[in-house]
C-alpha cells in the first residue's frame, strides 16, 4: 500500500538480479548499541539526572578529568555505568554522592603488572564515616585509562552499589572516601 508498512523488497533465499533499482537507506549520525546511546562527557562537571542518564553509560571524554555527581539514593533502581573514553593525562575522575546521607555498599578491583587489588568501601554502620566518594586519581587510585570504568545501582533509600574496575600505579591504594 506504500503507507507505513513493511514491504520485502529482496528474497535472502534465491538469488536476485537489480537492474535499475536505487536502494536507500536511512544514514546512521549516532549510532547506539542496544539502542542506548552513549552521553559523551567533555565538561569538567555532571550531575547525573535519572530522566536522562539511567541506563545509559557516560563516556568520560576529557583529559584533565571530572567530578561526577549521582542523584539522590531512592532505591529506584537505576543504573549508570561511567566508563574512560579518553585517557587522562592530568586531574582526577570522581563520582560522589549528592548528599551526607548516601553513601556506597561495594568493591573496586584493580591491577597493577602483575598484582591485582580488591579495595571495598567502608562499613562502618556511621553514615559520617561512610564511603560516599570514589576517586580515580591518576595515579594510585586508579590511573583513568581507556576502558576503567565505574558501574552504579540505586539500590536502597541512601545506598549506591557500586564496582569499579581500572588499572593503577604502584602501590595500589583505596579509591573510596568518604568526602560528601
Amino acid at each position: 500500500d506504500g503507507v507505513g508498512g513493511t514491504h520485502q523488497l529482496l528474497d535472502v533465499d534465491s538469488a536476485q538480479t537489480l537492474t535499475n533499482k536505487t536502494l536507500a537507506c536511512a544514514v546512521l549520525t549516532t549510532p547506539q548499541v542496544g539502542g542506548i546511546a552513549p552521553v559523551s562527557l567533555t565538561a569538567g562537571t555532571l550531575t547525573l539526572s535519572p530522566a536522562l542518564h539511567d541506563g545509559k553509560y557516560v563516556s568520560v571524554n576529557i583529559l584533565s578529568g571530572a567530578a561526577i555527581t549521582l542523584p539522590p539514593a531512592t532505591g529506584s533502581g537505576a543504573t549508570y555505568k561511567i566508563i574512560v573514553g579518553t585517557s587522562l593525562t592530568s586531574g582526577s575522575l570522581s563520582v560522589a554522592v549528592a548528599n551526607a546521607a548516601d553513601y556506597f555498599r561495594g568493591q573496586a578491583y584493580t591491577f597493577v603488572t602483575t598484582t591485582a587489588s580488591t579495595f571495598g568501601t567502608a562499613n562502618t554502620g556511621t553514615v559520617s564515616t561512610e564511603s560516599d566518594t570514589c576517586t580515580m586519581n591518576h595515579t594510585t587510585t586508579g590511573l583513568g585509562t581507556i576502558g576503567d570504568f565505574i558501574e552504579l545501582v540505586d539500590m536502597a533509600a541512601h545506598v549506591w552499589g557500586i564496582e569499579a574496575d581500572y588499572a593503577s600505579s604502584t602501590p595500589a591504594a583505596t579509591p573510596f572516601s568518604a568526602a560528601v
